[in-house]
């Protein structure tokens, strides 16, 4: 949907205004006061998300987040300001949140202007940009006709927005988690204002989506989505962790159509009344989810069955189960685990013993799409898994993924180092034995070049010596010659002698 956006000259942003006080105390002196509720605590009231297109720091302010805002206007008011106090020494620009859902938009709308009007002239000047979401017609029209810009520079200081996309497009902060800063009541409220069928809500919804949308953190865990937290918190508090039969509560159907409305409507933010509605909303978030928390392992388990499998292959097959899931909903499943574990520690009060949780909650965690025929195997084998989780999460889960991760990628900083020292090495290696083997090639041709000279100075030896011998052949042949030429004695005839 595009936005609504207004060039508006008529907002209560004027950086020239001299700072005002709220009862007597100044900007100063709630900055540095100590707050009447020591326990107040709303993140979500106002908070930095990041950097926008020019670089000025984008700062969230949503002032109808819970009811408490409203009932504790002064803790509100120094929450606020000791929140952004840090990043107003800068340029930046505020995203204003305006759904309504404890408050009137226009009491958000004067709630902020309190807290701008309080500001020294500085830090008022350092104002870029001022964003309003969801803004009713009230808002709207009192923009309109009031005009207390002094300047003309700032007739164009604020704009109105329908939808959060738009807003965080057009600051560049369109990211993956963004829509975490955000809580549940905003986006249900703008999806039910965008009119689709069936919006976000805790049931129903995957606990993945939940996480990646509405993951805040928990304990030791990044992402579990708020309104799951907020159910296990008080699942595991003193008070209900005692319950006989805890997560065997029921209450009549008219309270119960009332409670998940409620809890609908406003998330975590919701009052609960009674033990029975904490457990009421717990099992209806697991139950609402498609196929169990296990989603479509039930189809690898009864393959299992089909083939006789034993127990250890079953819970082979769990663990490669657990390594397959996303990141948000193995959080989620292990968080969820280790509040049973709590349940189960407390057994001696509550009665829900490992067996009797196991039994209670294992066709929350598997379950058929499908009827399937041989489901009376697969829950005794579902019970036995579950009771395995429960009393040795380490042998499923590894106790922090992210840590995990951070391990994985330094095991991979590693590798590629002693990877690249082993190239080196063999670079070196390789150097090494080329020099080597030219040296080795020299030598072999400087021994080859020897044994030519030695062989031709053999040669040009046996040449000589030829040449000698047959010189000598020569000189007997001669020799022979003279000797055959003079008269020899033994060769005169007998007979010539008689006849001289």
């Amino acid at each position: 949907m595009s936005s609504l956006s207004y060039n508006v000259s008529g907002v209560l942003y004027d950086s020239d205004s001299e700072s005002i006080e709220y009862n007597g105390l100044t900007y100063d002196d709630l900055l540095h006061s100590n707050f009447n509720d020591t326990t107040f605590n709303e993140n979500y009231l106002a908070r930095y998300i990041g950097k926008g297109p020019n670089m000025e720091r984008i700062l969230l302010i949503i002032p109808s987040v819970s009811s408490k805002v409203n009932l504790n206007y002064d803790d509100s008011l120094r929450f606020i300001i000791k929140i952004l106090d840090e990043h107003l020494d800068r340029k930046y620009s505020l995203v204003i949140c305006q759904t309504c859902i404890s408050w009137t938009d226009s009491n958000s709308y004067f709630f902020v202007n309190q807290w701008y009007n309080m500001l020294p002239r500085y830090k008022k000047k350092n104002l870029v940009k001022v964003y309003l979401i969801h803004s009713l017609m009230m808002t709207k029209t009192f923009l309109t006709l009031s005009n207390p810009f002094k300047s003309s520079k700032a007739l164009d200081k604020v704009e109105v927005f329908d939808t959060l996309s738009d807003v965080l497009h057009k600051l560049e902060l369109n990211k993956r988690n963004m829509l975490r800063n955000f809580p549940y009541i905003v986006q249900r409220a703008e999806e039910i204002n965008l009119g689709i069928q069936r919006p976000i809500s805790p049931f129903g919804t995957d606990l993945w989506i939940l996480s990646a949308r509405l993951g805040i953190r928990y304990k030791e865990f990044h992402h579990i989505p708020s309104i799951l937290c907020y159910v296990l918190q008080y699942l595991e508090s003193k008070e209900y962790v005692t319950t006989q039969n805890l997560l065997h509560l029921q209450m009549d159907s008219t309270r119960l159509y009332e409670v998940v409305t409620k809890v609908e409507e406003l998330g975590e933010n919701y009052e609960f009344l009674s033990v029975e509605e904490v457990v009421l909303v717990f099992r209806l978030i697991l139950g609402t989810q498609r196929c169990g928390l296990f989603g479509e392992a039930h189809t690898q388990f009864a393959s299992l069955i089909v083939n006789k499998s034993t127990f250890e292959e079953a819970q082979e097959e769990l663990k490669r189960q657990v390594k397959s899931l996303k990141s948000e909903l193995f959080e989620c499943i292990l968080c969820i685990i280790k509040t049973l574990r709590v349940i189960v520690r407390n057994s001696n009060r509550n009665g829900m013993n490992l067996k009797i949780i196991s039994k209670t909650m294992a066709p929350f965690f598997f379950r058929p799409l499908k009827p399937d025929v041989y489901i009376y195997k697969l829950l005794q084998l579902y019970e036995g898994l579950l009771s395995s989780m429960i009393e040795k999460p380490g042998l499923y889960f590894d106790k922090d993924p992210q840590t995990k991760l951070v391990k994985q990628e330094h095991t991979n900083t590693e590798s590629t180092k002693e990877s690249t020292r082993e190239t080196k090495e063999s670079t070196r290696e390789t150097r090494e034995g080329k020099s080597k083997e030219s040296k080795s090639r020299e030598t072999s041709r400087e021994s080859k070049s020897r044994d030519v000279s030695r062989e031709s100075k053999r040669e040009t030896t046996r040449e000589s010596k030829s040449r000698e011998v047959s010189r000598e052949t020569t000189r007997e042949k001669g020799s022979r010659l003279i000797e055959d030429k003079s008269p020899r004695n033994d060769s005169i005839n007998l007979s010539d002698t008689h006849s001289n």
